[in-house]
């Protein structure tokens, strides 16, 4: 089930948390369904199932002409002037292609996510223009490899005022996720405008498909974007109640 869905509710939430250090707005468990995960492009709908057995969802990306995603609506726009992050816990099952968890624009011109390879490396994607400008991909292979069937944990922190996003991945061993690797990377500064989290499949040749569960998926804004957020769920209010 999934947290602060309604617009009050969401509000209330904003505020009681904007005076911490920082803490999650939404946790997705997948336990009702895709819940928040209700935005999709190209064919999400058909490629991301709910499974009620196991409480998450069977995401299959495959590389075709049109993109495909699912999303989640983050309640606000966040800029280059904010630092937000997501957690995401991942279970890779099977094939050979890629597939892409981050952030996207109302437009999905603009995105920033982690890239997953089936050849076991990690790279960081994102797109400042049109869905048709360069992509540019920033690679680190010092990370530990994954494995199919072991369960991973993604922290991905875009802090715009910085002009850098860090990437940390951890390991579930037992019932606690132990640290494999973190790198920060270094980025242009940029003009950005995010407003949903989610994944989609990225756009290499062939025919190649890679299927992960996903599950307990965070989205994390820090206090200075949290006071935004609030304001403007506050004023969305007042103006439906005028």
């Amino acid at each position: 089930m999934y947290r602060n869905c309604a617009l009050i509710g969401l509000a209330c939430s904003v505020l009681s948390v904007a005076g911490t250090a920082s803490g999650a707005i939404w946790t997705e468990t997948f336990d009702d369904g895709v819940g928040r995960f209700n935005i999709t492009r190209g064919q999400g709908d058909t490629l991301y199932v709910y499974d009620p057995v196991d409480q998450d969802l069977s995401a299959t990306f495959v590389v075709q002409p049109q993109p495909h995603g699912r999303y989640a609506s983050l309640g606000a726009s966040f800029t280059e002037q904010d630092v937000f992050s997501y957690s995401v816990k991942w279970t890779p099952l099977s094939g050979t292609g890629m597939a892409n968890l981050g952030f996207r624009s109302a437009s999905y011109a603009q995105w920033i996510g982690v890239n997953i390879r089936s050849n076991k490396n990690y790279s960081l994607g994102y797109n400042n223009g049109v869905d048709s400008s360069p992509v540019l991909d920033l690679i680190y292979e010092g990370f530990p490899s994954w494995a199919f069937g072991n369960s991973y944990r993604i922290d991905l922190t875009i802090d715009g005022p910085n002009s850098t996003i860090v990437f940390t991945t951890s390991r579930l061993v037992g019932n606690d996720f132990i640290l494999q690797d973190t790198i920060t990377w270094s980025i242009a500064t940029v003009a950005w405008q995010i407003d949903r989290v989610g994944m989609f499949n990225h756009q290499d040749p062939g025919p190649a498909t890679f299927t992960m569960d996903i599950d307990n998926w965070a989205f994390v804004p820090e206090p200075a974007s949290l006071s935004l957020l609030a304001v403007g769920a506050l004023s969305l209010i007042r103006r439906r109640r005028k």
